[in-house]
């Protein structure tokens, strides 16, 4: 069987169609038990700009019901591409009000930044309100904290991470860090004016936390075309 990128040189060189290409795709999506694999699809489906009545469905389907959050990730930057508003707003809102994936949920604050549109920007301010309800911080930390999320993911391989349970993993490893990432210097920000929840001042050291997290380290689990910025302007 060929794979994504084969199936989009093949479109590329006029030997397929797109028609075949999206039920080659969505056969691949539908068998293959390798996650990356399947989030290449999506990643395919809007490289070649697929937007089909079956293809929206079988993106809506990841987004609200696949397993895999490296899936859902890449479902939603595939239906902001692909899809005007009138299609994909009502699946967005029901995943940011409802998806509990650190990955997918940072995912969707990224695509907010990105778009000018004010439906969405209340999307944003929903997902910020969860979110400091969940965290019990103030709004201004969240970014941070996901940010930490992903470096946790990156050391830990733990791409299940769950915002709901995930503040105590990541201060567990920032306190147990022997500063490899200059995770030491993270924690700073995190404590400044904000409301954290209670954590043995001995364990940490408050003194700590800054830009590095929030500039650098892009997280292994990434795709290269969830950076590019022109991928998720869409038609709005």
């Amino acid at each position: 069987m060929l794979t994504p990128d084969q199936i989009y040189q093949a479109v590329i060189e006029k030997k397929i169609s797109k028609i075949s290409a999206t039920g080659l795709l969505i056969s691949i999506l539908d068998g293959s038990k390798n996650d990356e694999i399947r989030a290449k699809c999506l990643e395919i489906f809007i490289r070649l700009a697929l937007n089909t009545e079956k293809v929206f469905r079988i993106i809506e389907n990841c987004l609200i019901g696949d397993k895999s959050p490296l899936v859902r990730t890449a479902a939603i930057v595939a239906i902001f591409r692909n899809f005007p508003k009138k299609f994909n707003f009502m699946p967005i809102n029901w995943a940011v009000n409802n998806e509990n994936s650190l990955i997918v949920l940072h995912q969707f604050l990224e695509l907010f930044e990105m778009v000018d549109d004010p439906h969405y920007k209340q999307l944003k301010i929903n997902l910020m309100k969860r979110l400091q309800k969940i965290y019990e911080v103030e709004q201004s930390e969240i970014n941070l904290i996901l940010k930490l999320g992903l470096v946790y993911i990156q050391l830990t391989n733990d791409i299940e991470l769950d915002v709901k349970y995930s503040w105590y993993k990541i201060m567990h490893m920032v306190r147990n860090s022997n500063n490899p990432l200059g995770l030491i210097h993270r924690l700073h920000h995190l404590s400044v004016g904000g409301t954290l929840k209670p954590l043995p001042e001995s364990l940490i050291k408050v003194s700590i936390l800054k830009k590095h997290v929030l500039d650098g380290l892009n997280p292994r689990i990434s795709l290269d075309i969830w950076k590019n910025k022109n991928l998720v302007q869409g038609t709005y």
